[in-house]
């Protein structure tokens, strides 16, 4: 291989580096602005995941409380009125569970 050849060799090898450097860095680009509103929306959806089982697991703290409370409640009418009101508790806290808007 003469001179010449090896420097039109390093020429093309040079221009084939940089533009394969370049398509790399456009690609680095494109995967990072493609990914990051997924990352973003896992983040999100996993918060939103967190709160609502931080929730369910406040309700289920109550909800054993108010059994606690109904069974010290003498056995007859009475008890029977206190169990009527905790379960209309539970359907208002489940309703608004369910049908509260998602934070943001």
């Amino acid at each position: 291989m003469t001179k010449e050849q090896q420097r039109d060799w390093l020429i093309v090898a040079g221009k084939y580096a940089i533009a394969m450097t370049a398509i790399a860095a456009l690609m680095g680009t494109v995967i990072v602005l493609t990914v990051a509103p997924m990352i973003a929306q896992e983040r999100d959806a996993r918060i939103k995941g967190d709160e609502r089982i931080a929730l369910r697991m406040l309700l289920q703290g109550r909800d054993r409380l108010d059994l606690i409370d109904y069974l010290t409640v003498p056995e007859g009418e009475a008890r029977d009125r206190k169990l009527a009101a905790i379960r209309e508790k539970w359907a208002r806290e489940e309703a608004d569970l369910i049908y509260s808007k998602p934070s943001n």
